[in-house]
């Protein structure tokens, strides 16, 4: 009897889970109008956290580096590697100037000056990619014409220089470089492309496309500048931009799939729309963050928030520790806001946080914010910024994902 009574309660609970499920035909359906089931999440819930100062002894050791592009740091047990960058035009185009090594504990170690390697024509770039074990940078540079990609040795020597015909995105999944053409045939830009949104480059074999490409029919011909995001998990690249309500994926094998719809209903904005950015991706859940719209006046009409999508329950669950947080509305800039929240172990993550790891996050604080804020620092930490002044190279603040996490409802 005992037997039956359980099969029944194993029965029931099956079928709460599916009635609840976010998950359809295998695509995670987000709608950011749903009120999601809580989930109480500390930062520490979810990963491991440590501080790295960075060193430097010499003015021209120091980074200009902007907080808006930790998608230029690499880590591993071994090496930093950071493409600094000054602002110039704006927040989304940068200059290169130098790319600087740091051991594992942030103890300045070079700097390679690509100016002097490898000086035509480079302007800006758009991405920095890693190749740890071949060990390559790669950069890509727009505003030369042609558009280039350009691979260094961790030596310095500019081993390749690909000519691009239009202008890439990339993102690493198992030492080969996706790339993505956010112009993608966008016939309402002048700028449009036509070809492939989708390559993939490897080291040795050059460029692969024996694949089917991503399908132009499910972008929104918007025509508004490419915000656009990219992670690679250990099996998956994710791909999105302001252009589309879909998350596409690309796996292993290069097969292209919809990871995310995001579904969105306002009838007093009917015209706004909603895309979100992965940001890890762990054997249990996917960590997100959404980025209403494109434009700074129009996120000012939604709070911004990080939801986890658990993979064994098939559910969203938004993550309740910030309260209402909006970008562009306080005086304060809302880089510090999100660096004041991880202080305080609460989870404000973005795609600001990205690095070029597929299990680590970042913040760039800089000395002056940190002296600011040096009540809620670690002990340790307060006595590191004893010697530190406004000048000295920022901090690192890594968290490294893949606890494993029970939900906590």
């Amino acid at each position: 009897m005992a037997k039956y009574l359980l099969a029944i309660v194993a029965l029931l609970f099956c079928a709460c889970v599916s009635e609840s499920t976010d998950v359809k035909d295998g695509v995670i359906i987000f709608d950011s109008s749903k009120e999601y089931p809580h989930m109480d999440l500390k930062l520490s819930d979810l990963a491991d956290v440590s501080f790295i100062p960075l060193g430097g002894e010499d003015s021209v050791n120091f980074l200009t580096y902007s907080c808006y592009l930790p998608e230029s740091i690499y880590i591993d047990s071994y090496r930093i590697i950071i493409g600094d960058v000054v602002p110039e035009r704006d927040v989304v185009s940068k200059t290169i100037k130098s790319i600087f090594f740091f051991d594992h504990t942030g103890k300045f170690e070079r700097s390679m000056g690509i100016w002097n390697k490898y000086p035509r024509n480079l302007l800006s770039y758009k991405r920095m990619a890693v190749l740890p074990l071949q060990e390559k940078v790669i950069m890509h540079f727009r505003y030369s014409d042609p558009e280039e990609m350009v691979v260094f040795s961790f030596d310095g020597n500019v081993e390749i220089a690909e000519y691009l015909e239009k202008g890439y995105m990339s993102s690493v999944m198992n030492d080969k470089l996706i790339l993505f053409d956010p112009y993608y045939k966008l016939e309402s830009h002048p700028d449009f492309h036509i070809g492939r949104a989708l390559d993939v480059y490897d080291m040795e074999k050059g460029f692969i496309r024996d694949f089917e490409d991503l399908d132009a029919g499910n972008y929104k011909l918007a025509p508004v500048d490419a915000g656009w995001g990219m992670y690679s998990s250990d099996t998956r690249t994710y791909i999105t931009n302001c252009r589309t309500d879909k998350v596409y994926a690309l796996d292993t094998n290069y097969k292209i799939s919809t990871a995310f719809d995001c579904v969105y209903k306002n009838k007093e904005y009917p015209n706004d729309h909603n895309i979100i950015y992965p940001l890890i991706e762990t054997d249990e859940y996917i960590l997100f963050c959404n980025a209403m719209d494109c434009h700074s006046e129009k996120a000012k009409r939604y709070k911004y928030s990080n939801w986890i999508f658990m993979k064994v329950e098939g559910k969203i669950y938004h993550i309740s520790n910030l309260g209402d947080f909006r970008f562009y509305v306080s005086d304060t800039p809302a880089h510090d806001i999100c660096n004041r929240s991880l202080l305080q172990d609460k989870v404000c993550l973005s795609k600001y946080n990205k690095t070029l790891n597929s299990d680590k996050l970042v913040s760039v604080m800089d000395i002056e914010f940190l002296k600011d804020n040096i009540d809620i620092l670690p002990e340790h930490l307060q006595k590191v910024l004893e010697s530190k002044s406004s000048e000295d190279n920022p901090v690192l603040m890594v968290m490294k994902f893949g606890k494993s996490l029970k939900p906590q409802i």
